[in-house]
């Protein structure tokens, strides 16, 4: 459910804000760290929403509004964008519900999909749900968390193209026909440098120690151990080529899960799919 409320703050004027989300799985990692290996005018913060989450058990939304400590600290940055990924969308809301419109419009939004079976293949390959304090397996396992963040993701992107133009989506197999092509587009579209190395076989910066990089509460031990752990994968990649890989399927899906994947879940990603195609064009 999208709750949204009437402005109650200033949304923070200064610097150019802009949000990459996708469900769990989705290739947002992997976005974040090519976002990260242009210069020093752009930060990226990961997952700043959700870290207030295993902090303390409430969305952060400081971000949006300048008062992250990572902001007053990098004054010389022009850009900041927060790249969230969603596997539990009942416990916070992306966006603070008292400015959601403004917000909308400032972050010029980019949606991130992957095909829904390779994303819940993706999710029960690489279960975290014991990693962030769920010992009874919910969470990244769970089917009827997987199939909310997916449909969370589609509806608010179906709102927030009501509220403005700026709205981009992005499908990991889209991105990999020419991943060149699409980050000169998406980097025009949010006024920021577009760098080879983003693209390179060979990143600039890893993941845990990109300067350019915010990874949430990784002052604090917590929440760098659980970040740590979850980052593993992409830590032990060079480069772009993450993006490429695909999920060995090491489970087998029940008949209702592959039912409801092709008959609620397709519909939606096909439509993304041909979007994606749309705002990001390469002929």
């Amino acid at each position: 459910m999208i709750r949204r409320k009437q402005k109650t703050k200033e949304v923070l004027p200064k610097f150019k804000l802009r949000l990459a989300i996708g469900p769990c799985r989705s290739c947002t990692t992997a976005i974040a760290n090519m976002l990260a290996q242009g210069d020093g005018d752009v930060t990226v913060f990961l997952r700043p929403i959700i870290g207030g989450i295993w902090l303390n058990g409430c969305a952060d939304y400081r971000f949006f509004y300048g008062e992250h400590s990572q902001q007053r600290k990098r004054n010389t940055a022009t850009t900041f964008i927060a790249v969230e990924s969603v596997c539990e969308p009942s416990r916070y809301d992306i966006f603070p519900p008292d400015d959601y419109d403004e917000l909308i419009c400032k972050t010029k939004p980019l949606f991130l999909f992957r095909q829904p079976l390779e994303t819940w293949i993706s999710w029960k390959n690489n279960d975290i749900a014991t990693m962030i304090g769920q010992p009874d397996g919910k969470g990244m396992s769970n089917f009827e968390d997987f199939k909310s963040a997916y449909e969370y993701i589609y509806e608010l992107y179906k709102q927030a193209k009501t509220i403005t133009n700026d709205v981009l989506c992005l499908t990991k197999n889209h991105l990999s026909k020419n991943s060149k092509c699409i980050l000169q587009i998406l980097c025009s579209k949010w006024d920021i440098v577009f760098d080879e190395c983003m693209v390179s076989t060979h990143w600039k910066y890893k993941i845990d120690n990109n300067p350019n990089m915010v990874i949430s509460g990784a002052e604090q031990e917590l929440c760098f151990d659980i970040n740590a752990t979850y980052l593993k994968q992409i830590r032990e990649k060079q480069g772009f080529q993450l993006c490429q890989s695909t999920d060995t399927c090491h489970f087998q899906e029940t008949p209702e899960e592959s039912d409801y994947i092709e008959r609620v879940l397709m519909p939606m990603y096909n439509e993304v799919d041909a979007q994606s195609g749309r705002d990001f064009p390469l002929e």
